[in-house]
């Protein structure tokens, strides 16, 4: 188990936002430091989980559910946690009439961002660029990311987008979207970040897929962790966190390791779709069970520290749906890295997702900033509209 080391405190202006690309409590929290754990368990926004795969949740019409974390009162049960892969059934989501095919409104090429493993980041203003629209297929597909240092000395997130103007590749496989937040403090934390998410999407556009998008997600991160393996050998100890979708012909597939999160947001609704693997769901566990108090579970301060990432030899906890998400037009999907929902509640997230996505991008990173929290992690969030 991991925890990130706080960087030094910096501030940094915003980095670029480019075409394509790429980009709860609200209270800072530390991050991942390098101290292994034996224990493997997983949690999700701090509450804990049931036997068996991921609930199947159903989005409600209007109010914006809360990452609520577990009363002081009489908590119910907790059942053990699930070996790898953890596989979560699709959420349970409306069915829609098929939608109508738009056509194209533009057309530019990905861009992955890839930042150093040492130096700071230099300065950059941050720009705001016209979201590009997919060929038709399922509707249009408008893609924003909002991607900054915050104060840290160097960036350790990275993400990166496929090409959704290559029509072949669009129609074909549909759109990749890929985020990978580095463990702070360990030598390679920055390195395996930039790594996973240049092996994922190369992957994603060379290989031939002979299977299921599940199954393809799930064969691209086991590949890209021996890679990893590989290739960080002489280092002593690091590790990323990843959540990879792919979004083909009007449904969504999923995985992520570690504890950035995957949200659907749908009539008003931002709903959480994949589960946490930290410490935090053995010590709501053990609570709930009486051998602990729920205020020492809360406030343990390993709560956060991780439990499964890239970079470990065996990968303890996988979470990933077997049955694809359904998408209905103005759906959006967001992946984002724990320097943005460590930053901002859930409402303050969803107010600034009323515009295009580019724009939602713009105002979640102001948002961020404007918390001037003095350790702002770094922050990556990607956001994919369906129109």
């Amino acid at each position: 188990m991991f925890n990130k080391k706080k960087k030094k405190e910096k501030s940094e202006a915003k980095a670029v936002v480019a075409p394509l690309v790429m980009a709860p409590p609200a209270a800072e929290a530390p991050d991942k430091e390098g101290a292994a754990m034996t224990k493997t368990v997983m949690v999700t926004s701090g509450i804990p989980v049931t036997t068996g795969p991921a609930p199947t949740g159903s989005v409600p019409p209007a109010a914006v559910p809360t990452m609520a974390v577990p009363p002081a009162a009489t908590p119910t049960g907790v059942a053990p946690t699930v070996a790898v892969p953890a596989v979560a059934p699709t959420v349970a989501l409306p069915t829609a009439a098929a939608p109508m095919a738009v056509a194209p409104t533009a057309a530019a090429a990905p861009t992955i961002a890839m930042p150093p493993a040492a130096a700071p980041m230099a300065p950059a203003p941050t720009l705001v660029v016209p979201t590009v629209a997919a060929p038709a297929m399922f509707g249009q597909v408008m893609i924003g990311n909002a991607h900054h240092i915050g104060s840290r000395d160097s960036q350790q997130d990275s993400f990166a987008i496929s090409d959704i103007s290559n029509r072949e590749l669009f129609e074909r496989k549909g759109v990749f979207c890929v985020m990978a937040d580095g463990m702070g403090g360990l030598p390679g934390g920055a390195a395996i970040s930039n790594m996973a998410t240049q092996i994922m999407l190369n992957m994603f556009i060379e290989d031939e897929v002979a299977q299921t998008p599940e199954e393809f997600l799930l064969r691209m991160l086991i590949s890209t962790n021996d890679q990893i393996l590989l290739n960080m050998a002489g280092y002593e100890k690091g590790g990323a966190t990843v959540v990879a979708v792919i979004v083909h012909a009007g449904k969504m597939y999923w995985i992520s390791v570690g504890d950035s999160r995957i949200y659907l947001i749908r009539g008003g609704a931002l709903l959480q779709i994949n589960r946490e693997h930290t410490y935090a769901v053995e010590l709501d566990e053990r609570a709930a069970h009486g051998a602990i108090t729920w205020e020492a579970a809360l406030g343990d301060p390993q709560r956060k520290a991780l439990t499964s990432y890239l970079g470990m030899e065996n990968i303890e906890k996988i979470d990933r749906n077997n049955q694809p998400v359904q998408l209905l037009p103005h759906d959006r999907v967001l992946l984002m890295s724990d320097g943005v929902f460590n930053a901002l509640s859930d409402e303050e997230i969803m107010a600034t997702m009323a515009a295009d996505p580019h724009e939602s991008a713009f105002l979640l990173e102001k948002a961020v900033l404007d918390k001037a929290m003095p350790y702002q992690d770094n922050f990556t969030a990607i956001i994919l509209k369906i129109l």
